[in-house]
């Protein structure tokens, strides 16, 4: 990170399953940001079909071609969250805004046909 390079995390730390929205959060992104100093910027990847679900494996690729959009909200800055009294709690609060920003956009942007 410190050379410029990126990191991509999937907060949730596993592939959702077909039908929901969003599995709960694990607390690894927020303690990368934390301990290193770096603030988070949140992405949203929205396909017009289903592929990489928890029910498919990884290796079963779609026969369709997958369209993509992209959605980049506003960088979570892990100063905002260096407030709290301890390590744990402040990893807590940061994934807990961060799984609230995730479920307002799918929330606003979910395409119900895949909800089934």
């Amino acid at each position: 990170l410190t050379t410029g390079a990126n990191l991509i995390i999937f907060p949730e730390g596993t592939r959702t399953l077909h039908g929901r929205k969003i599995n709960p959060f694990a607390r690894g992104a927020a303690n990368i940001a934390l301990r290193t100093g770096f603030d988070m910027l949140p992405v949203v990847l929205h396909t017009d079909t289903i592929g990489l679900s928890k029910q498919q494996p990884w290796y079963d690729i779609p026969r369709q071609t997958i369209t993509m959009t992209i959605d980049i909200g506003n960088s979570f800055n892990y100063k905002d969250y260096k407030q709290e009294n301890s390590e744990s709690k402040m990893a807590r609060v940061l994934t807990r805004d961060m799984e609230n920003f995730y479920k307002q956009q799918l929330e606003n942007n979910y395409d119900s046909k895949y909800s089934n």
